[in-house]
């Protein structure tokens, strides 16, 4: 994804619109809220300050009941003039960091059938 791609993702309606916080490798990101009565759909943009480098688009919030939720994904950020290159040279690795510090694995890499707890 370039920098200052737009991102999306539903949240459930029970969801505080007003709770929902969401951060781009611990960057505060704005977001829009709309409310399609039986979900919320959230959009926002990845900070054009990031570049070549993996970033964890968190998320938290909480539901009318006092729910609280947060998940995320993991992202790779690559700049076009990098993208480029990369394709002209697969071999080439992305700058990027040597190694996951995160205690969170993505939740790309979580599937019910693999054992993941989220959402319970």
């Amino acid at each position: 994804m370039p920098p200052g791609s737009e991102f999306s993702f539903h949240a459930s309606n029970y969801t505080i619109p007003e709770t929902i916080e969401v951060a781009v490798k611990k960057i505060t990101t704005p977001v829009e809220v709309e409310n399609r009565q039986s979900f919320l759909i959230v959009r926002g943009r990845l900070p054009e300050s990031l570049s070549n480098t993996f970033a964890r688009i968190s998320i938290k919030g909480t539901a009318q009941l006092g729910c609280k939720h947060k998940g995320g994904w993991l992202v790779k950020i690559v700049a076009p003039e990098a993208a480029a290159k990369q394709a002209e040279s697969p071999e080439a690795p992305l700058q990027g960091p040597e190694t996951n510090t995160s205690k969170e694995r993505p939740m790309e890499t979580m599937h019910p059938d693999a054992g993941s707890t989220a959402g319970n």
